[in-house]
């Protein structure tokens, strides 16, 4: 997101972008935030003659005048936790929040849309090819592990504590695989010793400064047949 830019307009706020704005310390607004800026500059007419005017109100008083773009903030939609408007204010603390972190992706839509939110925030973003009903557990687990600088199969080495690799959870978009996939990734899970994360997760985790809630150990031991 540009260094210029002080203004995502959106009529959602849990999108990528919208992600991405926070963490580049960037407001959030619908379209009638730009509604009243223009409503802000325009001429008063001020009845002493037909047709004359007096300064805008941003030309009187430009701050106090410039409409308060926490007041166009998006609605909340279906968020997974319910957070105060406040906490969508820019905040620097979440300036280079994923540095350290880097998150694996098997979905080429999703790393190609979550690209630059995640890399804005200092992580980095690796693509595994994934083929649905064909990949074995395997072929993934030691990816993931060579991405975290680990050799061969199970549990990362590090505990799953701390900064290192976060597994954002693939879902397959046909269909036909939804069961396999749920199954695959809950495989993966308990291979690695760590949860993967849906991708509507990293919103509280922002809003929070808190990417360590991306990266949580497994606590559930229960395997999974993939049929």
């Amino acid at each position: 997101m540009a260094a210029e830019t002080t203004h995502l307009i959106s009529l959602k706020r849990n999108i990528p972008k919208g992600l991405q704005a926070l963490l580049c310390g960037k407001y959030i607004a619908t379209d009638a935030f730009v509604d009243a800026i223009v409503l802000a500059a325009e001429p008063v007419a001020n009845g002493e003659a037909e047709g004359a005017t007096s300064n805008s109100p941003l030309e009187d008083d430009y701050d106090g005048n410039w409409p308060e773009a926490m007041h166009f903030l998006p609605g909340s939609g279906q968020e997974p936790k319910p957070r105060a408007p406040e906490l969508f204010a820019p905040d620097v603390r979440r300036q280079n929040m994923f540095e350290g972190y880097t998150f694996v992706l098997a979905d080429a839509q999703q790393h190609d849309t979550l690209f630059g939110m995640l890399t804005s925030g200092g992580g980095k973003a690796v693509l595994f090819d994934m083929h649905a009903g064909h990949t074995e557990l395997r072929e993934f687990v030691e990816f993931v592990k060579n991405v975290a600088g680990e050799k061969g199969v199970g549990e990362l080495e590090d505990g799953g504590e701390g900064k290192g690799v976060v597994v954002i959870r693939w879902r397959a978009r046909d269909e036909a695989f939804k069961d396999w996939t749920l199954t695959f990734m809950r495989n993966v899970d308990l291979e690695l010793g760590i949860r993967s994360v849906d991708q509507n997760e990293f919103l509280d985790a922002i809003l929070t400064s808190n990417a360590s809630a991306l990266r949580q150990p497994l606590l559930e031991r229960k395997w999974f047949v993939i049929s």
